[in-house]
């Protein structure tokens, strides 16, 4: 214990339990500042893209490359009126 506790600071976590089912609940307990910086890191943006439902992702990846906001009625085109 002697040396390394020396040069490594301790950290004072206390214990905290989370009730999140899953990870879309769980990041919404982040603040906005957490989220940015996650986002910013292309795992976390693929591990959340492969939790999103599949339609989910093909809205993600219709609008992937486009350069210019996609106007809601667009993306209301892209779903039959059955599941609307």
């Amino acid at each position: 214990m002697g040396e390394h506790s020396k040069s490594t600071p301790r950290l004072n976590l206390k214990s905290k339990t989370l009730q999140c089912k899953n990870l879309h609940d769980y990041l919404k307990t982040l603040q906005t500042g957490v989220l940015d910086r996650l986002y910013n890191h292309p795992t976390t943006c693929l591990a959340v893209f492969k939790e999103l439902p599949d339609i989910a992702k093909h809205y993600v990846i219709r609008m992937l490359f486009v350069e210019q906001p996609v106007p809601q009625a667009v993306i209301a085109s892209w779903v039959s009126q059955l599941h609307a």
